[in-house]
């Protein structure tokens, strides 16, 4: 039994230590409350920097050249003068380019509709081991020349191959300057507009069919230019556009990245002119100069980039005629047609062979390409084939480097060696 006497002060102080308690377990409940929401800011903040960071690519920083006095003073002179400075910044979609005048743009010419790029069946590549061999003698091939490998990409697609089609690549994901290889893909986005409105090749207008073989066959920038003119509805001009028409021309020119884009293809740019483009162009001028800058004057220029698989991709449904129609499938090989006979190409000013893949192949191959060169970079991508088929390739090389242009063997040297291996012929499948 208890004779403990009641006591009503000990009593006050513990039921007071009690509340002290209370009020201190709830004041440590709320500082953890607010502790997390803190957390999860901090959190949320770092995601966002995080990802805007890494939607942020390199591509290379490539100026025009300058100024030849030769028969090649509109050709294959969108050179870059600084290929080893990657800018950070990418061309955003038109979707992601405001337009501060809704009015301006309700008085414009509406945009094209946006095409789809008729591809009839995209075969997917299989990894192969024998052609990744190849592709890694071409590599080896370039450290004994001391070439920067880190510069190289490479893509090679067997068209021969049970299962169309074994692929093998060196840095083939990497977005490098095209030259002059982007007109093939706007070849592509002219013809599907001519496919749109019902025209087969041979009904295409004769006036515009000369300008198509000068800017292919004779890779000229002005015909080129041209071309990019019509399946964006924009044009060059000499003097700066404002801010309201800047907005729309851009949101046109991107669409020949969407049009690619939309059909799977990886991240590209190719909005981008060659340059020059007339006696009165030479250069970057005008609205093609504002939308290489449309991230600032102070950041890099924006400039046209792409990857040896995307351009291995297109050169892959051209050959297997899924590209637009079977009709324009063939149209555009006709225009990538190289006699590589040397009597037929050595005296010519504009000439594809000499340097390039083309050169030390046997003369009766059947050979389909479209190179691009700069003073920094040397670039070739070409759908070879024996006569009799035995041998049926796809080769994608770009060279981002000042190297790659002066040594000119490199790129002949390579293309012998890849035709001469045996595990790329039929009866070795």
């Amino acid at each position: 039994m208890n004779n403990q006497k009641y006591n009503p002060r000990k009593r006050q102080k513990r039921q007071n230590r009690q509340r002290q308690k209370r009020q201190f377990k709830r004041l440590i409940s709320s500082l953890k409350s607010y502790l997390s929401i803190i957390i999860a800011l901090i959190v949320t903040v770092s995601i966002a920097i995080f990802m805007q960071v890494n939607s942020i690519h390199k591509l290379s920083n490539v100026n025009d050249a300058p100024q030849q006095n030769s028969a090649l003073e509109k050709v294959e002179k969108d050179n870059s003068s600084q290929p080893n400075k990657l800018p950070n910044i990418l061309p955003p979609s038109p979707s992601q380019i405001p337009n501060p005048h809704p009015e301006f743009s309700r008085s414009q010419p509406q945009l094209p509709s946006l095409l789809t790029y008729n591809v009839k069946e995209s075969h997917p590549f299989y990894f192969n081991s024998k052609l990744q061999l190849i592709v890694d003698k071409i590599v080896s091939l370039a450290k004994s020349r001391k070439l920067p490998i880190d510069k190289l990409s490479i893509s090679l697609i067997n068209l021969n191959s049970p299962t169309c089609c074994d692929y093998a690549g060196y840095q083939d994901q990497e977005l490098r300057y095209p030259a002059s290889i982007v007109k093939l893909f706007w070849l592509v986005m002219l013809y599907q507009q001519y496919y749109d409105r019902g025209l087969t090749p041979k009904e295409i207008p004769l006036e515009k069919q000369k300008i198509i073989a000068k800017a292919i066959e004779d890779s000229d920038n002005e015909a080129a230019s041209q071309i990019l003119d019509q399946i964006t509805k924009t044009e060059s001009s000499l003097k700066p556009l404002p801010s309201e028409q800047l907005y729309q021309w851009i949101n046109q020119r991107y669409l020949v990245n969407e049009f690619y884009q939309r059909a799977g293809y990886p991240y590209l740019n190719i909005s981008q002119k060659t340059f020059p483009i007339s006696n009165d162009i030479t250069e970057p001028i005008g609205p093609d100069q504002q939308i290489r800058q449309i991230q600032g004057k102070d950041l890099p220029p924006i400039r046209n980039f792409l990857s040896t698989y995307a351009v291995a991709r297109l050169l892959g449904e051209i050959a297997q005629e899924q590209t637009i129609s079977p009709e324009y499938s063939q149209e555009i090989k006709q225009l990538l047609k190289r006699d590589l006979n040397p009597s037929k190409w050595q005296r010519k000013p504009f000439n594809p062979i000499a340097g390039f893949l083309g050169e030390s192949l046997p003369r009766k191959t059947e050979f389909w390409a479209k190179m691009g060169w700069t003073f920094n970079n040397r670039n070739d991508a070409a759908i070879i084939s024996s006569p009799n088929r035995e041998i049926n390739y796809i080769l994608v090389i770009f060279g981002d480097d000042a190297a790659y242009y002066q040594d000119k063997r490199f790129f002949p040297l390579l293309s012998k060696q890849v035709f001469e291996t045996s595990s790329l012929r039929t009866d070795s499948l």
